[in-house]
């Protein structure tokens, strides 16, 4: 159906208003993170779920720290 109506099938299943909210938050990320925490948060994702969790605790570790000092 979406070939003959010619659209996105995501619009036939979600509507065109959803998938603009999902681009506009996405804008939205792209611009609030950039430069070195973009580098940082890219790397992070592609880290095996072990070390992730190592990341987590010291980056909560430090938000702790920060918030007692």
């Amino acid at each position: 159906m979406a070939d003959w109506l010619k659209v996105e099938p995501q619009i036939l299943r979600f509507g065109g208003e959803a998938i603009r909210s999902v681009q506009e938050k996405k804008k939205r990320w792209d611009e609030a993170i950039a430069g070195p925490e973009r580098e940082v948060l890219d790397v992070f994702i592609n880290l095996p779920a072990e070390q992730k969790k190592v990341a987590r605790e010291v980056i909560l570790a430090l938000a702790k720290a920060s918030q007692a000092g």
